[in-house]
């Protein structure tokens, strides 16, 4: 951050998740994709679904350093699933500048029964569709291209509503799902 006069830096991450024989680590950064860029707010958010490599590490607060002036008056969404999703853009494009160091600084711990990976119930879906308006809302604010995000968004929406397949259509936001990708399927 100093180094490049940075209002914020970020590192990529590694996953990790205990086994039976300890612990097994998963990293998608090879030894040729090590790099520093120093990339405008804007270029940094669009990164989130458009990058060739780990694009999840631009969404998610994690990872991330602040100058203090970056997090006067913010907040996140209270009770709100997916909250990174919904807000870390918005203090990233509160910087000028931001250092993104691409190399597994942070490791990133799977568990099973996670809120937001493995249960899946009416409160997620609502949530997952908010978070992706308010982020869309946002980007089209800011004048960012919406393609990727809305890319992204869609094939969040498919894969929750094929994990809740079987109980889902009785959820309001099963049907507001539904909703979302029959208006995009107008857009095609």
């Amino acid at each position: 951050m100093v180094e490049n006069e940075a209002d914020m830096s970020m590192v990529n991450y590694r996953l990790f998740e205990p086994t039976e024989r300890g612990v097994k680590f998963v990293n998608y950064i090879t030894a040729d994709d090590v790099e520093t860029m120093v990339l405008d707010p804007r270029k940094a958010v669009s990164l989130e679904s458009g990058w060739h490599l780990n694009g999840s590490v631009f969404m998610m607060i994690w990872g991330k350093l602040f100058k203090k002036e970056c997090l006067e008056g913010f907040t996140f969404p209270e009770g709100m699933m997916y909250e990174d999703e919904a807000a870390t853009h918005r203090m990233i494009l509160r910087s000028h500048k931001v250092a993104f160091v691409n190399d597994p600084h942070y490791s990133y711990r799977l568990r099973s029964g996670s809120v937001s990976r493995d249960i899946i119930d009416d409160k997620n879906l609502q949530d997952l569709v908010r978070a992706y308006k308010m982020k869309i809302a946002d980007f089209t604010t800011a004048g960012i291209p919406t393609k990727n995000v809305r890319g992204r968004y869609l094939a969040a929406i498919k894969e929750k509503l094929e994990q809740t397949r079987d109980q889902g259509p009785q959820f309001p936001g099963y049907r507001e799902c539904q909703e979302v990708l029959r208006l995009a399927d107008l857009n095609q």
